[in-house]
């Protein structure tokens, strides 16, 4: 039994002694008809992208114009600091609408500014308001990229109180001096203070 081997099929066929040699048998490989996406392929003219956005999202699609942004000026920037100011009375904020009031507002350039303060307390106030005073700001000026430092200015007012600068003898004895009973109940009561 002999075995042929089509060169062009890479396929067995066998056959029988005198027998005539077996058929060839071709195949064709076509790749599958792919049939273009419906909608996207179309003769004519070419669109714009915005005319096929417009087709493709239909009347709920619409343009909205790009604002212009606006720079910074002393002007423009109080008066949204004072309204800032009014929206943080509507919310009883009482603390943060007087440290905002005594802040002074410096431009260093069109979308930076510098808040002064003049202690350690009223910046925190400002920084806790920070998030929400951006996001008004862009949306005022039609620019995400202002942005503002808080700067504590040293002052006098800044100084540590005298209570939080003295040790615990120190304490009792400025009591005693401005309560003389505080000193007679500890004599009375033979006490030993554990400063």
């Amino acid at each position: 039994m002999a075995t042929a081997v089509a060169p062009s099929t890479g396929t067995q066929q066998t056959g029988v002694g005198n027998q005539a040699p077996a058929a060839k048998l071709y195949v064709e490989k076509t790749a599958p008809a792919v049939a273009p996406p419906t909608g996207t392929l179309k003769s004519g003219p070419k669109k714009s992208l915005l005319e096929a956005l417009k087709e493709k999202a239909g009347a709920s699609y619409q343009i909205e114009e790009v604002k212009e942004a606006q720079p910074l000026t002393e002007e423009t920037l109080r008066a949204f600091w004072d309204s800032y100011i009014k929206q943080l009375e509507q919310q009883l904020k009482h603390s943060a609408v007087g440290t905002f009031k005594i802040a002074s507002l410096e431009i260093d350039n069109d979308i930076h500014f510098t808040v002064r303060v003049s202690a350690v307390t009223a910046q925190k106030f400002i920084e806790s308001e920070k998030m929400v005073l951006l996001e008004q700001l862009h949306a005022q000026f039609n620019n995400r990229a202002i942005n503002f430092t808080i700067l504590v200015e040293e002052s006098e007012k800044e100084d540590v109180p005298l209570y939080m600068r003295l040790n615990s003898k120190q304490k009792f004895e400025r009591i005693a001096q401005q309560y003389p009973l505080v000193k007679e109940l500890r004599d009375r009561l033979k006490l030993e203070i554990d400063y």
